[in-house]
C-alpha cells in the first residue's frame, strides 16, 4: 500500500478513535415529589456521596442558609443549616472534592443576580455530613469554622447565573450565565481564595439562553446543562478543562419541560439524571422526574413511564402552519393544555375541559406565533406532562 494511503488510514483510524462514545437517555419517569412545606421552590439538586439513596436540595431567594436532605419518593431527612452564611440567591449545589483527599464535598452557589447589580457573589464549601438515613428532619448545624466561603468577581462586570459545575479532579469551577444571548462560561481555577476576592475569567459563550442548573459526572466526563425548555451534553476529552469540553450547543438529551425547572443532577454513578422544578404559587408539589442511561437509542427509545399520560405535538406536513396535538389521559378528568415560550410564560390556551380516557385530538394554528422553541404543556388533576414544538 502506497504510504499516503497507510497514513490516510492510520488517520482516520485515529480520528475514529478521539470521537466520544454515543451516550443515550431514556424517560423520563416519575420517583417522586418535593415536600412542598419546606421545599416550595427547588433551584439546585445534587446526588449525595457519603450517603446512599440521598438527594440534596435547596431552596431559591428567600430562604435561610440551609439545604435539605432528601430521600425517594420524597422524604426529608434532614436540614443542615451553615451557620454564618447568607441566603441572598442559592441557585445551584454540586459535589466536588476539598482539602480532604476522597472526601465527598458540597458546593452551595449564592450566584442568583436577576438584576446584575452584585459586585461579587458566593460560592460556600462544606464538608458532605453523613445522615441517618432512617429518621426524619433530623436537625444539623455546620460551625461557621467548617465553612469555606469562595467570594468571586467576573472579570467584565456582573452577570446572573444559575449553573454551577465543580471539575471533580482539579476543583476548578466552572458558571455558566443565565440572561444573554449566548450563555457565557466562566472558570476559577483552584484553589480559590477562602480570605480575598478570586476573578472569574471568561472562557468562552455557548449558543444557549436561559441555562438554569447543570452537573457534572463524578468521573469528569460528562457535562449537563440545562435550560427551561432542553438538556444538553458534552463529552469532555482526556486532558481537556471543564470549559474547554463546553463548546458549541452539545447533544440534546430526553427532557419533559418542567413548570420552572431549574435544577438538574446526575446520579453517583452518573448513570442517569434526576431534575425537579420550582411550583407555581400556589400549586402542587413539584415532580421529582429520571431520565435512565440506556446502552442503544432503540433501548432509550423504549424507558419511558408508561403511567404517564403522553402528549405529542406535529405539523400535519412539513411547510403546514396547523399542528396537531395527540394526547392519552388515563381516566376521564378535567385537563388543561397550554402553550408556552422559552421561558415557560403562557403564550396560549389550547384546551380547559373534560377529557374522555384515550386518545385524543386538536388542531392548532400556528402561524401567527414567533419562530423558536415552545412547550405544549398538558395538565391533569394529578399530573403534568409536556412535548416540545420547534416553530420556524
Amino acid at each position: 500500500m502506497p504510504i499516503h494511503q497507510i497514513l490516510l488510514v492510520a488517520l482516520v483510524a485515529a480520528t475514529a478513535c478521539a470521537q466520544p462514545p454515543q451516550v443515550w437517555f431514556g424517560g423520563p419517569f416519575r420517583v417522586g415529589t418535593t415536600p412542598i412545606e419546606t421545599l416550595p421552590e427547588v433551584s439546585g439538586i445534587v446526588s449525595s456521596i457519603a450517603n446512599s439513596s440521598v438527594l440534596w436540595m435547596h431552596n431559591d431567594s428567600g430562604d435561610e442558609p440551609r439545604i435539605f436532605a432528601v430521600t425517594l419518593p420524597g422524604r426529608v431527612v434532614a436540614q443542615v443549616r451553615l451557620e454564618g452564611a447568607k441566603h441572598l440567591d442559592w441557585e445551584d449545589i454540586a459535589k466536588g472534592p476539598g482539602p480532604v483527599a476522597g472526601a465527598a464535598y458540597l458546593y452551595i452557589a449564592d450566584i442568583g443576580d436577576n438584576g446584575a447589580r452584585r459586585s461579587t457573589v458566593v460560592i460556600y464549601r462544606i464538608r458532605e455530613p453523613r445522615i441517618d438515613t432512617t429518621m426524619r428532619d433530623q436537625q444539623l448545624v455546620i460551625p461557621a469554622d467548617s465553612i469555606e466561603r469562595f467570594t468571586v468577581a467576573y472579570a467584565d462586570g456582573p452577570r446572573d447565573a444559575e449553573a454551577l459545575l465543580v471539575d471533580p479532579a482539579t476543583g476548578d469551577i466552572v458558571i455558566v450565565t443565565k440572561r444573554e444571548q449566548r450563555c457565557r462560561v466562566y472558570v476559577a481555577p483552584a484553589p480559590q481564595s477562602t480570605t480575598g476576592i478570586d476573578t472569574l475569567r471568561y472562557h468562552g459563550d455557548i449558543p444557549l439562553q436561559l441555562v438554569t442548573g447543570g452537573d457534572v459526572s463524578p468521573d469528569g466526563s460528562t457535562i449537563l446543562l440545562k435550560t427551561y425548555l432542553h438538556v444538553r451534553l458534552w463529552k469532555r476529552q482526556p486532558g481537556q478543562s471543564l470549559a474547554s469540553a463546553i463548546t458549541g450547543a452539545g447533544k440534546p438529551l430526553p427532557y419533559m419541560p418542567e413548570r420552572q425547572g431549574e435544577a438538574i443532577g446526575m446520579t453517583p454513578a452518573g448513570d442517569g439524571f434526576y431534575t425537579t422544578s420550582e411550583c407555581e404559587h400556589g400549586g402542587s408539589a413539584a415532580a421529582i422526574m429520571f431520565y435512565p442511561q440506556a446502552e442503544t437509542a432503540s433501548a432509550a427509545e423504549q424507558l419511558r413511564d408508561v403511567r404517564l399520560p403522553s402528549i405529542s405535538a406535529n405539523r400535519l406536513n412539513p411547510t403546514s402552519k396547523t399542528v396537531r396535538i395527540r394526547y392519552t389521559v388515563p381516566d376521564v378528568e378535567r385537563i388543561s393544555i397550554t402553550l408556552r415560550n422559552a421561558a415557560m410564560f403562557n403564550v396560549m390556551t389550547i384546551a380547559e375541559d373534560s377529557a374522555e380516557a384515550g386518545l385524543q385530538e386538536r388542531d392548532i394554528d400556528i402561524s401567527k406565533l414567533p419562530p423558536g422553541s415552545y412547550a405544549v404543556v398538558l395538565e391533569t388533576t394529578s399530573q403534568r406532562v409536556s412535548t416540545l414544538l420547534e416553530v420556524r
